[in-house]
């Protein structure tokens, strides 16, 4: 554990890294950071329904801290951690189950964060000078292009994906002491 929260080992380096910063904090790569990958958290069933291809590797059911993902029953105690190293924002669930588009500015540019009620995703893409709302569980900007609130691409527009990470309220704020948490 490392600030409450998992953290992976190295053997090649000796080197403990972080698995949602994606920053090495001891061994030989420490300081050094991986590059951000975006990625999704969803339910296996919304995520095979939209790629019917994606096969999975088996493993066991685990118990305990590492066996159960309660976002949906619990909105509370989470939330999605917008930006890299000093300039994050969280978002809480919360707040995006209230308001599922924010239409918001940090120091990386301006940003739009989407929230679907029904499969709990969130997402986070640069919007540039657009402005986005939800219609129709679509992303509408406001010259009427249309994306995909999950993936951010459209047949008229395609949106780059922000680095976003789903944590706990309380282990965020152990990283991220000097993080701003978005109030509506």
């Amino acid at each position: 554990m490392y600030k409450r929260s998992f953290i992976m080992y190295d053997r090649g380096t000796k080197s403990l890294w972080v698995h949602v910063s994606g920053e090495a904090v001891r061994g030989e790569r420490k300081g050094q950071k991986l590059k951000f990958l975006p990625s999704v958290i969803m339910q296996w069933g919304e995520w095979k329904l939209r790629n019917p291809l994606t096969t999975v590797l088996e493993g066991r059911a685990a118990r305990g801290m590492m066996g159960h993902y309660g976002l949906k029953r619990d909105l509370k105690n989470y939330g999605l951690s917008v930006g890299e190293g000093k300039n994050v924002r969280l978002y809480r669930f919360s707040d995006l189950a209230k308001t599922p588009v924010i239409n918001d500015s940090m120091p990386l540019g301006p940003i739009v964060v989407v929230y679907d009620k029904k499969t709990g995703v969130a997402r986070a893409f640069m919007r540039g000078e657009r402005t986005f709302n939800l219609k129709d569980g679509k992303l509408v900007d406001d010259k009427g292009a249309v994306a995909d609130p999950f993936t951010g691409r459209g047949a008229e527009l395609t949106l780059e994906s922000v680095p976003a990470t789903v944590w706990l309220r309380n282990r965020w704020r152990a990283h991220f002491p000097k993080g701003e948490i978005y109030k509506p």
